[in-house]
């Protein structure tokens, strides 16, 4: 019993915990202050490759919140999602987070198999801590972005896989 109250109050006492924990107050003491702030629209413009020169003109809800509380830039997805629905974000979040989270990965396997499962587990494994801190734009937009650029080098690879073997074939099989 000591051992399990020594490892909670470690956790409750780490740093990162703490942080998670004061950045979610932070959006609270801002959506009671100042209303909802409605962030998570905001991430459709943002989708827009940088490289075509067009920004998005909002802020990020984690720098909107540190531009009215000092905070570190960080956003706990629950202090994001208080901030857009306010309680009933609350109760949302965790739902919401692990479908947005979890349906590429399924949709990718269906489509891709074994690969698509992989692809899929290696995403959420890669961003699935800065989902958490940073919000659902280092999710979103490298899925969008990114990840087709994986899917196409895969189809054109299998493709001349797919034509080598076609080729192997067709030499075993020819008597000449």
């Amino acid at each position: 019993m000591q051992a399990i109250l020594d490892s909670v109050a470690i956790l409750v006492n780490y740093p990162t915990v703490q942080d998670l924990v004061y950045s979610t107050a932070a959006a609270i003491e801002v959506t009671h202050t100042y209303g909802n702030f409605y962030t998570i629209i905001d991430y459709i413009p943002q989708l827009i490759p940088s490289f075509l020169g067009i920004e998005a003109k909002s802020p990020e809800a984690a720098h909107l919140v540190a531009s009215l509380i000092h905070t570190n830039y960080g956003l706990f997805v629950y202090g994001e999602f208080y901030l857009n629905f306010g309680v009933l974000g609350l109760v949302v979040a965790p739902f919401a987070t692990y479908v947005i989270i979890f349906t590429p990965t399924v949709i990718l396997k269906k489509l891709f198999g074994n690969f698509g499962r992989a692809l899929g587990y290696y995403w959420i494994v890669l961003t699935v801590a800065r989902v958490f801190w940073y919000g659902f734009i280092y999710y979103i937009k490298p899925l969008v972005i990114i990840l087709p650029v994986f899917i196409i080098i895969y189809l054109i690879v299998s493709s001349f896989e797919k034509d080598l073997v076609d080729k192997r074939e067709l030499n075993s099989t020819d008597p000449h």
